[in-house]
């Protein structure tokens, strides 16, 4: 872990109590131990489908890929955020079937998850996922890009120190599985500024997806709305918020955002996290031979 993330990471506790207010949601309804109980495994822990995971802060892509990974036809199902709709809603179940081989599902992070314990890859382990049925994608985006778009949204209350919170504990999470020996590949979202299929192509390889033989990034409409569990964002005002842009740009593309913050809010964002993240971008480049 680089001395900045770990700086950073260890910093938060005391920042929480002293420095900033923390993000209202300073729990959710139901605990992890909920969460365990209700993901669901087949009996026959080998037939338990290849999982193909991944989580950033929010607003940092991980939507976009999920609707890409939906549309190809290799992947049977996938699930919007089934783990934090739990979390929240108390339901549905997440069901790993055995009816299926490859399943794929998008998490996020804001700042409150570290206090809510969200870590979806230690819930898999616990509910008895082995970790070899598991890949995981950890997204980053640029600190700056990302916290506009967290702070032009519907989180208007937030503040720097909550984005900071959220990119810290992706890289926790991040280097505690690396450590654990998960297969985990760290994907900063503006390499897509190179190419997106050239980029993508280059996260499969590194991830050791080789289920793919070719790839699309236009969105298959259809199989999204046959293969997708939307959980939470069923409710159509959430839908309509979070998701119906993105998936109305009708195929994967690496966007920026026109929003600019005020210069002492972009600043501060940068004090905090541009360190950390520059530190991810490089590792990222480096492992996808970029």
């Amino acid at each position: 872990m680089s001395t900045n993330a770990l700086k950073h990471v260890l910093g938060a506790t005391k920042a929480q109590k002293i420095d900033y207010t923390v993000e209202a949601t300073t729990s959710t309804a139901f605990d992890t131990d909920h969460v365990v109980q209700h993901i669901k495994l087949p009996k026959d822990k080998s037939k338990i489908p290849q999982i193909i995971g991944w989580a950033g802060p929010a607003r940092s892509g991980t939507t976009s890929l999920l609707f890409f990974f939906a549309s190809q036809p290799e992947v049977e199902r996938v699930a919007f955020q089934p783990l934090k709709t739990i979390l929240r809603k108390g339901g549905p179940d997440f069901v790993l079937s055995a009816d299926n081989k490859l399943v794929c599902f998008k998490e996020v992070f804001r700042g409150c998850c570290s206090h809510n314990d969200h870590d979806p890859i230690g819930m898999l382990l616990r509910a008895g996922v082995p970790p070899e049925k598991i890949t995981w994608l950890m997204l980053l985006r640029d600190p700056v890009q990302n916290y506009a778009s967290w702070a032009s949204h519907i989180w208007n209350s937030t503040i720097p120190e909550n984005y900071r919170d959220a990119q810290a504990y992706a890289l926790k999470l991040f280097y505690k599985y690396r450590q654990l020996g998960i297969n985990i590949t760290p994907f900063a979202y503006d390499l897509l500024e190179l190419g997106e299929e050239k980029v993508l192509k280059a996260l499969l390889k590194k991830a050791k997806l080789t289920h793919f033989k070719n790839i699309s990034i236009m969105f298959d409409h259809d199989a999204i709305n046959e293969k997708m569990a939307y959980g939470q964002a069923t409710d159509k005002k959430y839908f309509d918020a979070d998701i119906k842009a993105t998936l109305d740009r009708d195929k994967f593309v690496y966007s920026k955002n026109a929003i600019k913050l005020p210069d002492d809010t972009a600043a501060r964002v940068r004090e905090l996290c541009q360190a950390d993240y520059d530190d991810f971008y490089k590792l990222s480049k480096r492992e996808l031979g970029l």
